[in-house]
C-alpha cells in the first residue's frame, strides 16, 4: 500500500494522536500498561493533544479515563458525542431523530424479526440525584428476548423507543454475524445512518454525520490543525474513516482484516503496547 503521506513517517512529527480504545489502545484485560501511559505523558509534556475516540457510550467511559495521565478529548459512540471528561461536559453531540428511528424499527423488525433492537440517548443536564452530568440512557425494545449484557435493562414499546433523539440505534442477534447483519440492513436503511460494528453480533447505527473521522475534524479545527498534523489508530471498522483521514493511520496487528487494507501502516497488537511502539518512534526524531 502506498502511504497517503509520500514522506517517510520517521521524518513526521505528530500536531495529534487520536486512538480507538478497546482492542487498541488498552490490552486484552481492558487496561492502560506502564508503557502506554508513559507514550501519552510524552505526548502531554510536548502539548500534542489526545484524543480518545471509541465507540463506548458514556457510561463505559470513566474507568478507561481514569487510567490516562492527562487532559484529553473524548470522541465517543462511535462519534456522535464529544466529550470532556474533566469538566463532565458534552460538546458536540450528532443524533437520530425520531422521525427516522421509527424507520428504523419498522425495517430492522421486517428484516431480522427475532433481532433485539435498542437506542443509545445522551442527555446534557446533570443527574438530579447526584448533581453530576451528563446524563445517558440505554433502552431495549420491548420484544427482545436475547440477552444483552449482565444487567437487567429497561424494556419499552416501540412509542418510548422512537420518542426522544438518539445517538445511537442497536441491532443485536447473537447467532447472526455482525457483517451478516449490516449486510442485510444495508440496502434498506444505509442511505438514512451510518452502519458500523465493533462486536460481533451487533451492528450500531448513527446519523451519518457522526462518525469517528468526522468528530476528529471538528477537534482539528478546534486546535487549529489539519489532519495533515494527525496520527491514528484502530483495530476495527468503526475505526477505518479515522485511519484514512488522518496523515497517517495505523492498525495494530490484531485489526479486523478490514481495517488492515486502509492503514498506512500495521503495527503491533494492543498486548505488546502497539499505540506506545508507534508513539515512541514518531517522537524518536
Amino acid at each position: 500500500m502506498t502511504p497517503k503521506n509520500p514522506t517517510s513517517s520517521m521524518s513526521f512529527t505528530p500536531g495529534l494522536v487520536a486512538s480507538d480504545l478497546d482492542g487498541t489502545l488498552l490490552d486484552s484485560q481492558s487496561q492502560l500498561s506502564q508503557r502506554t501511559y508513559q507514550a501519552l505523558e510524552s505526548l502531554d509534556q510536548r502539548d500534542i493533544p489526545f484524543v480518545v475516540a471509541t465507540g463506548r457510550p458514556l457510561r463505559w467511559l470513566e474507568q478507561a479515563v481514569a487510567q490516562m495521565p492527562s487532559y484529553l478529548i473524548c470522541v465517543v459512540s462511535n462519534g456522535a458525542v464529544i466529550y470532556d471528561p474533566f469538566h463532565s461536559q458534552i460538546l458536540r453531540r450528532t443524533t437520530i431523530s425520531p422521525s427516522i428511528l421509527r424507520d428504523l424499527v419498522q425495517v430492522a423488525r421486517e428484516l431480522l424479526p427475532d433481532a433485539c433492537i435498542a437506542v443509545e440517548r445522551v442527555h446534557t443536564e446533570l443527574i438530579p440525584d447526584t448533581g453530576k452530568g451528563p446524563k445517558d440512557e440505554f433502552l431495549l425494545h420491548s420484544h427482545c428476548s436475547q440477552e444483552w449484557g449482565t444487567r437487567e435493562l429497561p424494556k419499552v414499546d416501540t412509542a418510548e423507543l422512537v420518542s426522544e433523539p438518539a445517538v445511537k440505534f442497536m441491532v443485536r442477534q447473537n447467532d447472526t454475524s455482525s457483517e451478516e447483519l449490516a449486510d442485510v440492513l444495508f440496502s434498506e436503511i444505509g442511505h438514512l445512518v451510518n452502519i458500523t460494528y465493533s462486536i460481533d453480533g451487533l451492528v450500531e447505527c448513527s446519523n451519518p454525520a457522526a462518525t469517528k473521522g468526522e468528530a476528529l475534524v471538528r477537534i482539528l479545527d478546534y486546535f487549529d490543525l489539519t489532519e495533515e498534523s494527525m496520527i491514528s489508530f484502530g483495530d476495527m471498522p468503526n475505526d477505518i474513516d479515522m485511519l484514512q483521514l488522518a496523515a497517517w493511520g495505523v492498525a495494530v496487528e490484531n485489526a479486523h482484516p478490514s481495517v488492515k487494507k486502509h492503514a498506512d501502516e500495521i503495527g503491533p497488537s494492543n498486548d505488546a503496547d502497539g499505540v506506545a511502539q508507534i508513539v515512541e518512534r514518531f517522537l524518536a526524531h
